[in-house]
C-alpha cells in the first residue's frame, strides 16, 4: 500500500534493485574511473562535465531523501506527543 511502512528487508532491497541500483552503480563506476584517470585531453574534460551532472543528480536524490526523513521524523514525533 502507498504510504505504508515497509520493514521487510527483502522488499526494501528488491525495491532498491528495481529503482536506483543501476543508476547508483553507473555513477559509482564513473567516479572510480575519473578518480584513477590521468588523461587530461579536451574530450575527457568535456565528458567529465557530463559525468559530474550525473553525480549531481545523485546528490539531489540524497537531498530529497533527507527532506523526506525529516518529514517522517516530525510526523512520528507529533504522533508520539499526542
Amino acid at each position: 500500500k502507498k504510504g505504508a511502512l515497509v520493514t521487510s528487508q527483502r522488499k526494501i532491497v528488491w525495491n532498491y534493485v528495481r529503482s536506483w541500483f543501476l543508476p547508483d552503480t553507473i555513477v559509482t563506476i564513473i567516479d572510480m574511473v575519473l578518480e584513477f584517470s590521468t588523461d587530461s585531453s579536451k574530450a575527457n574534460r568535456a565528458s567529465t562535465r557530463i559525468l559530474r551532472l550525473l553525480r549531481l543528480f545523485r546528490v539531489v536524490r540524497l537531498g530529497k531523501l533527507t527532506r523526506f526523513a525529516a518529514f517522517l521524523r516530525d510526523r512520528f514525533e507529533t504522533q508520539v506527543a499526542s
